[in-house]
């Protein structure tokens, strides 16, 4: 059952970074980034009422709050945001699985050099084995409609998807630090509502300016199902399968997540997968299992 959980939580994400992709296409990066966060931070409140948890919110430590709002500003309000704007000029198919398959050798060189953690051999090759499959997929052919082609746009897409991996690791680091025993859903509630506020605030210009309120009904649908998609449906079934299979193995079959994407993203993005994509993501699902390796 955790398994199944864990191989479901990798099938929603890639389905859901095939959704992101295709909504870049109608809001610009930080009014969709704030649209997301806006509506699933108020599901996940809405949670905490029903279930009556609200009043340990007061409960939760200054400075947890303090590394909960530090880490959000950095993983999901520029991480985030930096992603979907490397999202417009680079294919679903290299950016998901460059920036899945990066961060946790990112995370990894932050713990070994501020956290104390220890570097082994399976690591060395298990990040060894993660850079060859980035090296792969990134250097495979972008034949997207709509996208760059000039070598400085995809440079540039390509640059923004290592800076969003590099935010999601820093995010991640500073979580092991604060997390503690807190709870997840008030976890999630502080750092999207703090992000959602931070967001709103930068984006309210240029949200004005473009309509994004006047929308579609489907299209903010869809942008706000993108984030209930990410932090909840997904989060939920990977903690369930952290539970009940365990922490390594569950990070071991989450990563195939890009071998989801790959059809999804050929299907409905119209994107062609070459055999550079297949190598290169498989390299990185056996590197991660090193990485992963105790």
């Amino acid at each position: 059952m955790g398994e199944l959980a864990a191989l479901g939580s990798a099938l929603v994400w890639a389905a859901n970074g095939v959704l992101v992709k295709s909504m870049t296409r109608v809001f610009s990066a930080l009014p969709f980034n704030a649209l997301r966060c806006l509506f699933t931070a108020l599901l996940f409140w809405a949670i905490l009422l029903a279930t009556g948890r609200t009043a340990t919110l007061l409960e939760t430590p200054l400075w947890t709050v303090i590394g909960l709002l530090f880490s959000a500003t950095i993983g999901i309000g520029i991480g985030d945001t930096v992603y979907l704007v490397g999202l417009t000029s680079v294919e679903a198919s290299r950016a998901y699985p460059i920036s899945l398959s990066s961060y946790p050798v990112i995370t990894m060189v932050i713990a070994a050099l501020f956290l104390g953690e220890s570097i082994t051999l399976p690591t060395i090759l298990g990040a060894f084995a993660v850079i060859l499959g980035v090296y792969l997929v990134a250097s495979s052919q972008q034949r997207g409609k709509g996208l760059d082609k000039a070598p400085k746009g995809q440079f540039r897409g390509l640059f923004l998807i290592f800076v969003a991996a590099f935010c999601w690791a820093v995010s991640i680091s500073i979580l092991k630090v604060v997390l503690g025993k807190t709870d997840v859903l008030i976890v999630n509630a502080i750092r999207l509502s703090w992000v959602v506020i931070l967001l709103l605030g930068l984006s309210a210009r240029e949200m004005k300016k473009m309509g994004t309120w006047h929308a579609k009904k489907l299209d903010l649908g869809l942008g706000a199902l993108t984030g209930v998609l990410d932090y909840v449906v997904g989060g939920l079934l990977f903690l369930v399968a952290i539970q009940m299979a365990g922490a390594a193995k569950t990070s071991i079959l989450f990563s195939t997540s890009p071998l989801f994407l790959l059809p999804i993203s050929a299907i409905f993005l119209k994107e062609r997968i070459g055999p550079k994509h297949i190598l290169g993501v498989v390299s990185s699902i056996a590197g991660i299992a090193l990485l992963m390796y105790k």
